[in-house]
């Protein structure tokens, strides 16, 4: 992707079991579906405000007005967003194919917001 990897989160790299089972039964088409998820399942909630703490503690670490790219895949950067923001996500519509991106921006004390990046389309903030 053209830059150096100073760091790997390996919470980051997969879904729990139990969670990759639900998506291959239920295949998510959108954001909306992981925010269902999340709301039905104790355990998923739990999991995705971990992953949203994953990447809060590492952008801890970064300067004011730095950037964090996290690449990941299989609906752990859908996981984490719904993580973050919660059901404000469920309005960004399908889930992310390749080369998609979310970019969430934090403020004290917590995530202000965040936008999907589709192909270089960029969509309203939430």
């Amino acid at each position: 992707m053209g830059y150096s990897v100073n760091g790997e989160l390996p919470d980051l790299a997969g879904l729990p079991d139990e969670i990759e089972e639900w998506a291959e039964r239920r295949s998510p088409r959108t954001f909306a579906d992981y925010v269902t998820l999340v709301n039905s399942d104790p355990s998923a909630q739990g999991h995705a405000e971990s992953l949203a703490e994953h990447l809060r503690t590492s952008l801890a670490g970064i300067a004011d007005g730095g950037r964090l790219l996290v690449v990941s895949h299989g609906g752990v950067i859908e996981l984490s967003a719904v993580g973050a923001l919660g059901g404000a996500t469920a309005v960004w519509g399908p889930t992310l194919e390749p080369l998609d991106g979310v970019e969430l921006r934090l403020d004290a004390p917590g995530w202000k917001d965040g936008i999907v990046l589709r192909h270089g389309r960029v969509f309203p903030r939430t």
